[in-house]
Formats: C-alpha cells, structure tokens, sequence
C-alpha cells in the first residue's frame, strides 16, 4: 500500500475508480467507425484489437485522431491509428499505483485487469483519478 497517499483516498484499489468494461475496435475497421464508438459511448479512446486472435494492439484516442481528420476516415484502418500502447494494472493495485504510471505520460488510459494475462475488467484514465482525488 502506499500511504503517503492515504489521506486522498488513493490507497484504495483502482477497481473502486475504474470504468467497468472496455470498448474495442477490431484493427480493420476504418478510423471513421473509431470515431463513431468514441462519440456513441462518450470515451476518449477504444481499444484496438487483433482480428485473428483479439489481442489488444494499442489505443486509439480523441487526440491521437486529431492528425487524422484531414484524411479519408472511411478507407483508412484503425489499425493505423493507434497512438498509444496498450499497459495494464491489477485491478487490486492501489490508485496510486494507476495515478505514477499515468503520470510519465505516455499512456492515458490503463487497461484493468483481474491478475496478470487475465480478461479486462475495465479501463482507469488519469480523469477518473483527480477525480477520485478530490
């Protein structure tokens, strides 16, 4: 546990926080479809799955599509787009822990899971932390 953290309530688990389920994309789908998941589920990003085997390949974001709107939505794969890899956290692990990783920046949204290689829970985002923080 870290308890510099306690006092914020982070050294509860990230399943307290997290958003239950995960909403996927398979790599072939085009980036407009992306886009169409992002809007009709109000997230910030889909995760982008293999079509043979269903693992995750990485994340596609709002902002990792900003340098994609210029080009043809429809005949261009999500596949294509992803800005982000794919890291995961217990679903037991302290928010804390979710809260460090967040914060080197290069992913914004962590993959929950039950134990290491299991079926994802759900996903934490660094907003579901400041708010939990607060």
């Amino acid at each position: 546990m870290t308890s510099e953290f306690a006092h914020l309530g982070l050294d509860r688990p990230v399943r307290d926080v997290m958003s239950a389920g995960v909403i996927t994309i398979a790599q072939d789908a085009s980036i407009s479809q992306a886009r169409h998941a992002m809007a009709r589920h109000r997230v910030n990003a889909v995760l982008v799955l293999d079509r043979g085997d269903s693992k995750p390949l990485g994340w596609v974001t709002s902002r990792g599509l900003l340098g994609w709107i210029d080009r043809q939505p429809t005949l261009t794969s999500v596949g294509r787009a992803i800005s982000e890899p794919v890291r995961t956290i217990d679903a037991r692990a302290p928010i804390a822990d979710a809260a460090r990783e967040l914060a080197l920046g290069d992913v914004s949204h962590l993959l929950v899971c039950a134990g290491s290689g299991r079926f994802p829970e759900g996903v934490v985002s660094a907003l579901d932390i400041v708010v939990a923080s607060g």
